[in-house]
């Protein structure tokens, strides 16, 4: 069985020897790195609320990020083992052998390193169960990190916290980037709102939004049934005057008009672009 260094100025492979390697064809290793860490909070009743965070790198920098709230209380010494545990059980099911292990508690990591004894009577089970999980893979490394460098799994934890959910239960949560709010964007919000106010009779957006605010359908029978098929997919914000689309995952999508789109493209193909 290969050996496992975990102290935290080791290497994360043996020693090369003294004398010259041999040609070695074999590709290197496919290193993983798992970042963890554990947050606590106090809920309306007065008691503590704890989440994890873990965010797995593949070697292709694919990132794995989990977020899991505990159903019971504990101590953030706990919660930083739970989050380790979690960490390697979800390395382990996707069968990485070679993982570098980052988190922002000296004390979890240096005791996984040997360097700090175990003698908490509640950590001794953690740290007994999170060495043998370690055994799992051909190389393992941990290592300690500033919390500024453990902001992902930090912020994961937190929101694991605050969005604390029953056992067995999941909760989706998109996660999106849009541009600076700019006066510009104040510009063209009027704009589309006077385009809206004052339709194109060739609208394609016309006849869903005639349906859905007034009920009115179309006169041809088929053009009916085609709007009210879509309509159940759109959405008209009557206090901002703009026309969206649900997509699958919740979000909602922006439509425009012709004049609208042209912006939108004149917009995106300027400047450098």
């Amino acid at each position: 069985m290969a050996s496992h260094p975990l102290g935290a100025k080791t290497d994360l492979f043996e020693d090369l020897p003294d004398e010259p390697p041999e040609v070695n064809t074999t590709s290197s290793p496919e290193v993983w790195q798992m970042f963890f860490d554990g947050a606590s909070r106090i809920g309306t009743s007065r008691s503590i609320i704890t989440g994890v965070g873990v965010v797995l790198t593949s070697p292709h920098n694919h990132v794995l990020p989990r977020a899991f709230s505990l159903t019971e209380p504990c101590t953030n010494n706990v919660a930083e083992y739970n989050a380790l545990l979690i960490g390697l059980e979800l390395a382990r099911e996707l069968e990485i052998k070679h993982l570098e292990d980052y988190g922002d508690s000296q004390l979890i990591v240096k005791q996984m390193t040997g360097e700090y004894e175990v003698r908490n009577d509640d950590l001794i089970p953690l740290h007994k169960a999170a060495t043998k999980l370690v055994e799992s893979f051909k190389n393992f490394h941990i290592e300690y990190v500033l919390r500024s460098k453990n902001t992902h799994a930090e912020a994961l934890a937190s929101l694991a916290a605050n969005l604390a959910q029953p056992l067995e239960t999941t909760q989706w949560v998109t996660m999106a980037s849009r541009r600076l709010f700019r006066p510009k964007d104040v510009l063209e919000a009027n704009a589309t709102h006077q385009v809206l106010d004052q339709p194109d009779p060739k609208d394609w957006r016309l006849p869903i939004i005639n349906y859905v605010l007034y009920g009115k359908l179309p006169e041809d029978a088929r053009e009916q049934e085609s709007v009210r098929w879509r309509a159940l997919r759109f959405y008209y914000d009557s206090t901002t005057k703009a026309f969206y689309r649900r997509s699958y995952d919740g979000l909602l999508l922006r439509c425009l008009s012709k004049t609208e789109e042209r912006e939108a493209l004149r917009e995106a193909h300027d400047g450098t672009c």
